[in-house]
């Protein structure tokens, strides 16, 4: 609890900042909601010694490059917003939860002096309604998918039942650019979509080269816990564990060929403790 407030102080400390052009590559880290008391059976299934519960907090990710500008990651959906109702998660696999969603993304961009149309592109870790929940709201932006996941997401004969296909209805007519492995997103591998597949069908990852911090991978869901990576467990709701398990070695061999630190979205102990990184 104590790093959920923290971050959402930064963000706040963050938003107040002017928005400058950026003469290199900057990331400013986003305050997307949390999810607190998840039952931890389906993220760690056959964990002995896991804890009962854990809190997940929920970070996306507003990446300034001297080219264009990325959004990491959507967040929850605005029907969780703080302040409005206090909401209790049931999905059936994963328990009961207390989630909620404090500043919208676009309030946190217009901070910033941004609005949707300044984001040139929009990339999805995966569509999972806490990563895709606020997805609509750029839909002018250029989306960077897996064309794997935009075929699970919208063709009916594909199991989806574990997302909520009217979140990402939006981007259904959007400008897409349909990805089939890893994306160097502005030409100059400082900022490259990661393909790990198996969390869902079109799951990926990605890679920033940040001169303060050094090389950093956002996880997406790769991993939702330092457990989930230290006994390489994939959650039991993956669409595909073995592909995931690959996915897992894919990932942690290029976070050690780069030498970068793998930052664990989910894991309030793994990641930034500072809003915005400069390079």
């Amino acid at each position: 609890m104590r790093f959920l407030a923290f971050l959402l102080a930064a963000t706040l400390v963050l938003a107040s900042a002017p928005a400058e052009a950026a003469d290199d590559l900057r990331v400013h880290v986003l305050d997307c909601g949390q999810m607190n008391g998840m039952e931890t059976e389906p993220f760690l299934p056959d964990v002995a010694d896991r804890p009962e519960r854990m809190d997940l907090p929920n970070r996306c990710f507003l990446v300034l490059h001297p080219q264009g500008t990325l959004l990491w990651d959507a967040g929850l959906p605005d029907s969780f917003k703080a302040h409005a109702l206090s909401w209790y998660l049931w999905i059936t696999s994963l328990g009961k939860a207390r989630v909620e969603l404090g500043e919208r993304l676009v309030d946190q961009l217009a901070a910033l002096g941004m609005e949707p149309a300044d984001i040139d592109y929009l990339a999805l870790s995966h569509s999972h309604f806490d990563h895709a929940g606020q997805a609509g709201d750029f839909r002018g932006s250029t989306w960077l998918v897996q064309k794997a996941e935009r075929d699970w997401v919208f063709d009916p004969e594909l199991d989806n039942d574990n997302i909520q296909v009217d979140l990402l209805e939006p981007l259904r007519d959007a400008k897409a650019i349909p990805l089939d492995g890893d994306h160097d997103v502005f030409g100059d591998g400082r900022v490259q979509i990661l393909s790990a597949p198996g969390h869902t069908p079109g799951h990926q990852c990605l890679y920033l080269d940040l001169a303060e911090t050094g090389p950093v991978v956002l996880s997406g869901d790769l991993y939702h816990s330092l457990l989930n990576r230290e006994r390489r467990v994939p959650p039991s709701f993956n669409t595909d564990r073995d592909r995931t398990r690959q996915s897992m070695d894919r990932i942690e061999a290029i976070v050690a060929e780069r030498g970068a630190t793998l930052w664990i979205q989910h894991a309030p102990q793994s990641g930034p403790l500072a809003p915005a990184l400069a390079r």
